[in-house]
C-alpha cells in the first residue's frame, strides 16, 4: 500500500488568508482530531498572490485544508466520516469550504520512524523518516491525520491520489512516503 503526504500546489495557484482574529479562529474551530459537529463561527478568507493567470483551483494553500464545490462534490461521499466539511465565506470566488479531518490513526512507529521532539517531548516537532505500522488499511487509509501529530501533515493512500487526479481537480500534491506490504 501507497501513502503519501497530500500537500498544496503553492507555485500556480492563487493562497487564501483569513480575515480577523488568528486566535478566535484557531480557538472557536479547536483544531482536533475529533467531530466538531457544527461551527458557530463565519470563516472569512480572500485570495492572496493576486497575479491574473493564478486561479484559487480545488485545494488553495489556506492555513486549514481548503476544498472547492467541485472538490467537494467529488471528496465528500469518499471520505464519508473520516471529515467534516463547513463553508468558507469567499465572497464572489466561488463556493470552498474548510475540511476538518477528523480520521486520526495511531500508525506511527515511532521506534522505526526518525522522529524530532520538542525539547519537553510533549509533542513532535518533525518527522523526518516515516515508518507506519500495520493499523493501516486500505479503508482507514484514505485520509487520515497521525494520533501522535495532529495538525501535522494530513496523509492519503492510493485509491485517494488515483480518485483526485481522475477527477481533475486541481492544486492537490502528493509526495510518496512508503510502500505497506
Amino acid at each position: 500500500m501507497k501513502i503519501y503526504i497530500l500537500e498544496n500546489e503553492p507555485e500556480n495557484y492563487r493562497w487564501l488568508e483569513y480575515i480577523g482574529n488568528w486566535f478566535d479562529f484557531f480557538h472557536g474551530l479547536n483544531l482536533i482530531a475529533k467531530p466538531l459537529g457544527t461551527c458557530e463561527h463565519v470563516i472569512r478568507c480572500k485570495p492572496i498572490r493576486d497575479k491574473k493567470e493564478r486561479v484559487l483551483g480545488d485545494y488553495p494553500v489556506f492555513s486549514v485544508p481548503a476544498i472547492s464545490q467541485r472538490a467537494k462534490d467529488v471528496l465528500e461521499p469518499y471520505f464519508g466520516d473520516y471529515v467534516e466539511i463547513f463553508p468558507l465565506e469567499t465572497g464572489k470566488l466561488g463556493k470552498y469550504y474548510f475540511m476538518h479531518i477528523i480520521n486520526a490513526l495511531d500508525c506511527l512507529d515511532e521506534a522505526k520512524s526518525d522522529i524530532v521532539y520538542f525539547s519537553d517531548h510533549s509533542g513532535i516537532l518533525k518527522i523526518k523518516k516515516t515508518v507506519f505500522n500495520s493499523h493501516l488499511n486500505d479503508e482507514n487509509s484514505k485520509i487520515f491525520v497521525l494520533k501522535q501529530d495532529i495538525g501535522g501533515n494530513i496523509y492519503v493512500n492510493e485509491q485517494t491520489k488515483q480518485l483526485i487526479e481522475q477527477s481533475e481537480l486541481e492544486g492537490f500534491v502528493f509526495i510518496e512516503l512508503s510502500e505497506l506490504e
